[in-house]
Formats: structure tokens, sequence, C-alpha cells
């Protein structure tokens, strides 16, 4: 995840990949999590037009359900796994949530 909107700039330039227009307002509004973003790292829930952007489905509604858009929150823990990684948030104990569903606060 770390250089996911990076990748996405390269394949654009190199003319094999087209970015949306909606894929780029995020990439500009919402840097990157880094997967090894300490405990007590400050983030927000990535939305767009109102409604939680990167993640699947089931991602979004835990969003939706736990998370405010523009509120801060802060990392209590993360685990990082093969295909995703999971964050656990101190405001919100007992739930994870997708790391792509959250940026950092700058």
């Amino acid at each position: 995840m770390k250089d996911m909107h990076e990748g996405a700039k390269a394949l654009e330039a190199s003319g094999k990949f087209g970015i949306s227009d909606d894929l780029r307002r995020a990439m500009d509004e919402y840097p990157d999590l880094d997967i090894e973003a300490p405990p007590g790292t400050k983030v927000r829930a990535v939305y767009l037009d109102g409604k939680p952007y990167h993640g699947g489905k089931y991602d979004h509604e835990v969003v939706v359900k736990h998370l405010k858009e523009g509120e801060v929150y802060t990392i209590a823990n993360m685990d990082v796994g093969g295909w995703s990684t999971s964050v656990e948030l101190v405001e919100v104990p007992g739930v994870s949530f997708n790391s792509v569903c959250l940026s950092p606060v700058l």
C-alpha cells in the first residue's frame, strides 16, 4: 500500500493505464498509509463525495458504521498480512479496518 499511488502514476505515464478523475482526486486528497506506521499515528477515513472510496463493500460498511468523514483517529495496532493490512484504532476498540480505507493526517 505504501507505493500504491506512485505505482498508478507510473503506469499512467507509461501510456498503458489511465487514472480516473475519482482516483486522481483520492490520490491528491489522501496520501497512502505506510503499513509500517507506528502506533499513535493519526489517520482519517478515505471518503469521496460523502462515501468511502477505497476497499471493498465490506470495508465500506465497516467504515460507514464506525468512522465519521473528516474525523481524526489514532492507530492502536496494525496486522500486516500477505494480501491486506488490518488496522485497529484507539477510538474504536475491537474493530479492524482495511488499511486502504485510511490515510495519514499530515
